[in-house]
């Protein structure tokens, strides 16, 4: 050991390695490697030359585990879901068909390829419905003499395509949603997050997905335009911007204040 010392203490050793005695060996780790660098300029180059590799699904990425993953999603959004509607308001019809196609393309037999999955065509339709009708019931109690015309033109902008795949990708339902293209097209994705709402109702009761609709202030918004300082409310609807006085329809909500933002 006092051979080592001496040989450290002067600064002979080499680069790599140097037996000093029997049994002892002391190493020199650089902390930068020399290839790094070539390494390093050459990826880039050919990301350059090749693009940027297609976007992966959640599925496919390292460290997934999808019980885990729908759990932490209702834990998430602190509400209660029944896991085994959960699960089946991310599974989508095209879905279904691919995977069956690539395995009869494997040469699996029929009762290899059946999946036993159910589809979200059900709590679709059962979660629109209920949207639907809770957005109009608001729309009316709070707009009591907005016309049907305005209340139909509300509900729809709030649950289009676009409002509904927002709040979706914001709440991260695109990454647990089973389609079968990636990324998931907005007809898709929208269906699956009606189909959420639908699991949830049948999970906790329309009180709760009632709540459920009407807390997301933040994400669930109406556009708006200031003239004079009245609040109208934009929206599309038959084919035109609808705009819409809130101080004619209701005296409560003459102010500056959206009142989309107090849902």
């Amino acid at each position: 050991m006092a051979a080592c010392r001496a040989l450290v203490s002067r600064a002979v050793l080499p680069l790599h390695f140097h037996h000093v005695c029997r049994g002892v060996m002391l190493t020199h780790i650089r902390e930068k490697k020399r290839w790094m660098k070539a390494y390093t300029l050459i990826m880039e180059r050919k990301t350059k030359m090749e693009g940027p590799p297609p976007p992966k699904p959640r599925s496919q990425q390292p460290n997934f585990d999808y019980h885990a993953e729908v759990e932490a999603f209702s834990a998430r959004l602190q509400e209660s879901f029944s896991v085994e509607l959960l699960k089946t308001a991310f599974v989508n019809t095209c879905y279904l068909r691919s995977e069956e196609e690539r395995r009869r393309a494997l040469g699996l037999d029929l009762e290899t390829t059946t999946l036993n999955l159910k589809d979200n065509g059900k709590l679709c339709v059962h979660g629109q419905q209920f949207t639907k009708g809770f957005l109009s019931d608001w729309c009316r109690g709070s707009f009591p003499s907005l016309p049907e015309e305005g209340v139909a033109a509300v509900v729809g902008h709030l649950t289009g395509a676009e409002v509904m795949c927002h709040v979706a990708q914001n709440l991260a339902v695109e990454d647990l949603t089973m389609s079968a293209e990636f990324p998931v097209p907005d007809e898709t994705l929208q269906g699956t997050f009606f189909a959420v709402i639908g699991a949830l109702e049948q999970s906790s009761g329309p009180v709760r997905a009632g709540l459920f609709i009407r807390v997301r202030q933040d994400l669930w918004k109406v556009p708006t335009i200031h003239r004079n300082k009245r609040v109208c409310v934009c929206v599309w609807g038959g084919g035109c911007y609808v705009l819409f006085h809130l101080h004619l329809f209701n005296p409560l909500f003459s102010s500056r204040q959206l009142p989309a933002a107090k849902l």
